[in-house]
């Protein structure tokens, strides 16, 4: 599905929130643009700047038991160790992107 489709679908969500005068906060998790910056700038402009950020971790164990789950498998490998840590990197840096 083409990113700017994507776009559109998540702002009329949220515009048909507001109409309706319900206030949410929004929890995107992952996104399809190039960086972290590319999505806050779409984000920005679609709803405006955000009350608060709030990046989201999580223990080893439970990204141990995704990891486990995603791959219908009973250990994690020496590839879903790999995986896993290359996602933290990838946090950290789109973490330290926006701060």
């Amino acid at each position: 599905m083409p990113i700017a489709e994507i776009e559109k679908d998540c702002a009329a969500i949220v515009a048909a929130d507001k109409a309706a005068g319900v206030n949410r906060g929004y929890l995107f998790d992952g996104f399809a643009h190039k960086s972290s910056a590319d999505f806050v700038a779409w984000a920005v402009s679609a709803f405006g700047p955000p009350a608060y950020y709030l990046p989201i971790t999580c223990k080893s164990e439970t990204a141990d038991a995704a990891w486990k789950k995603a791959n219908e498998a009973e250990e994690v490998t020496e590839e879903g160790r790999e995986e896993i840590k290359n996602g933290e990197a990838t946090f950290n840096a789109q973490r330290n992107e926006l701060t």
